[in-house]
């Protein structure tokens, strides 16, 4: 009868873990930071976490991790944008990485190494054993972060349940941005009990950085609906749509000849007004990507003036036909350049030169294509104008990939996020000093 009855009372306290929510809200501080121009104010964020059975979920800001081990899935949910990604388990992060941050990290090497420390600490209710935690980041150049870690066996639920089944994915599953290996984690899993506080400090490219975290509390209480699932509505994603933002592509501008429907007298009247004129523009192929240059087109009526005065290299120059007012227009994809037009798209042919000038971005890498139409706007009669495409041209750029800018575009578009997973912040440690000395110098480009 004994026997049955701490059977029984294992069974239910057992049952208690899988089945009852358990809710842990943690409290992490981070120091204020500078690092590649971004100046990062001291600042304390709050995550919390719930454990059910075979289901975790952190909320953490506007972002979501959902572990689910029945469907061996991880949902990471960006609430501001309502959209997910949703992998599979094991977790294979280089398929939703972008391509080039991938390659970057195929050659990392992470040990670490994991010792009591004998000291003893309360930290609020609980009774904790302090670990001191050492990770050694191997690349080009050897990074070295250490842990304090402060572990309880204080909690109201089976600790070595969480840590045997769920803590090993859900390492995994929190640092997604580079996961451990299993022999990782199962040094991790050394640490007797459940870590109620971390202090993290790493110094990189001469910067300290800090971070300390605490548990606030640990209770059972239920879940509120839908804490494990992501909710209606939302967007799944792919690749690595949620680490680095891609904007919303716009089709193509058609920049075929238009073709008047009704070209009367006065049109053709007005058409046998204009008078010649030329357009002068570099035509130089090569650009680097996120390194903006000018980009000037030049028309002029006057051919006695110096007309390619300021153009650094050989223009090309083509004659066309002028009206008093001219139009012209830059555009690309704009997932591929940015185009910040620095003059008027509309401008009235006055004195002896009349010029149009872009600043020009790539975005991407690759052989991307920029076109160029100039129109000659004619005004009619009845107050109303039509426009007639004098010059449409497309080239083809090769873009050379400027790594230094991709990674500098990551940490700007992704700086509070990777603050709070101190192993990305180690990779992106040893590709910035590998690439310190390597700034892409402008160069003139055009038609």
């Amino acid at each position: 009868m004994k026997k049955l009855i701490l059977f029984l009372s294992l069974v239910v306290f057992t049952s208690a873990f899988l089945c009852a929510d358990v809710y842990i809200k943690t409290k992490t501080h981070t120091d204020a930071v500078e690092m590649m121009g971004q100046k990062t104010p001291a600042k304390d964020t709050f995550t919390e976490q719930w454990i059910c059975k075979d289901k975790f979920a952190q909320n953490m800001g506007n972002m979501s991790t959902i572990l689910d081990l029945g469907k061996k899935k991880v949902f990471i949910v960006m609430h501001g944008t309502k959209t997910y990604l949703e992998a599979s388990l094991p977790l294979d992060m280089s398929k939703f990485m972008p391509e080039q941050m991938a390659e970057m990290m195929e050659n990392r090497k992470i040990n670490v190494t994991i010792n009591p420390s004998g000291q003893t600490k309360k930290i609020r209710k609980w009774n904790c054993n302090g670990y001191d935690v050492v990770m050694d980041i191997q690349f080009m150049m050897p990074i070295t972060m250490k842990m304090k870690i402060w572990a309880t066996k204080d909690v109201p639920f089976d600790w070595k349940v969480f840590v045997d089944k769920m803590y090993p994915v859900y390492m995994k599953a929190t640092y997604l941005q580079m996961p451990f290996g299993d022999e990782i984690v199962k040094e991790f899993q050394k640490i007797k009990g459940f870590q109620v506080a971390t202090g993290i400090s790493m110094n990189m490219m001469g910067t300290e950085i800090k971070m300390n975290s605490q548990v606030l509390e640990i209770t059972n209480k239920a879940a509120p609906a839908g804490t494990y699932s992501v909710p209606a509505g939302y967007k799944i994603i792919q690749k690595s749509d949620f680490l680095i933002p891609t904007p919303t592509p716009t089709p193509t501008p058609d920049f075929s000849y238009s073709h008047n429907t009704q070209i009367d007298q006065e049109l053709k009247r007005a058409w046998d007004q204009l008078q010649e004129g030329v357009v002068i523009y570099n035509e130089k192929l090569k650009m680097n990507q996120g390194i903006p240059e000018k980009l000037t087109v030049r028309i002029t009526r006057d051919f006695k003036f110096e007309m390619t005065e300021d153009f650094k290299d050989e223009p090309i120059i083509e004659r066309l036909m002028t009206s008093g007012t001219m139009r012209a227009e830059l555009k690309a994809d704009e997932d591929e350049f940015k185009i910040d037009a620095l003059s008027s798209e509309r401008q009235p042919l006055l004195g002896e030169k009349t010029n149009w000038i872009w600043r020009v971005t790539p975005l991407k890498s690759g052989i991307l294509t920029i076109n160029l139409r100039v129109s000659a706007v004619i005004r009619l009669s009845n107050s109303t104008e039509e426009t007639k495409d004098v010059l449409v041209k497309s080239t083809r750029i090769t873009v050379e990939v400027n790594r230094g800018w991709v990674i500098k575009q990551f940490w700007g578009n992704n700086w509070k996020w990777i603050l709070s997973c101190p192993l990305l912040l180690c990779i992106l440690g040893w590709i910035i000093s590998k690439l310190k000395k390597k700034r892409a110098q402008g160069k003139k480009i055009g038609f």
